[in-house]
């Protein structure tokens, strides 16, 4: 049976590459004295000193450059410290204002459901909630996390601040959970009413 000519040249590179490896192992392993030794650690010595070389000319390079923009840039200054100034204030405030771009739009947001609450009124009613309570608890009666809304109501023993927290409460209990735009649109001026009272 004959061979084609291409597993011929399979054949005879398989035998290459044998015969290298058993050449290297001899060489490299099996014969490995001083002179293969001395000849390993300067080719490494060597290596090593060529790749500090390049790196160190790569570094003085990059160095030089960051001096020559540090320069430039100082020139530029020089020549114009006020527009850079203000171009460096506008800059900080721009990203002041991207870091808290959320909490900026909820806020303008809840500022905007406040001033309409009809438009959204369980939104807001929540809104007003919040701040009435706060309110209150300046005037000496906080509402705690546990307490429902009535529970809080009941809570309050001045008579006067009392029956205006209810009537808020009231109103504020119809928008939120009845979603009636009438009683969200009255919670800012039920809020007021409380604001105007004296604190005690």
């Amino acid at each position: 049976m004959q061979r084609s000519p291409e597993a011929s040249t399979g054949w005879r590179r398989l035998r290459l590459y044998t015969d290298a490896l058993a050449s290297f192992w001899r060489e490299w392993v099996v014969n490995y004295d001083l002179g293969h030794q001395q000849h390993l650690a300067f080719s490494s010595t060597h290596s090593s000193r060529e790749l500090l070389q390049t790196l160190q000319t790569w570094a003085r390079r990059k160095y030089q450059a960051l001096l020559t923009s540090a320069h430039r840039a100082q020139d530029t200054l020089e020549k114009s410290p006020l527009g850079w100034g203000v171009k460096g204030i506008l800059v900080i405030v721009l990203l002041l204002l991207g870091g808290n771009a959320t909490r900026l739009w909820r806020s303008v947001r809840k500022f905007r459901l406040a001033a309409h609450p009809g438009k959204s009124p369980q939104l807001a009613a929540t809104i007003w909630y919040e701040r009435m309570t706060r309110l209150v608890a300046r005037h000496g009666w906080r509402k705690s996390p546990v307490q429902t809304p009535g529970e809080f109501v009941i809570s309050i023993d001045d008579t006067a601040i009392r029956e205006q927290v209810e009537e808020f409460t009231r109103r504020y209990e119809s928008a939120r959970f009845g979603e009636s735009s009438e009683d969200a649109a009255k919670l800012p001026d039920l809020y007021e009413e409380i604001a105007s009272r004296p604190r005690r």
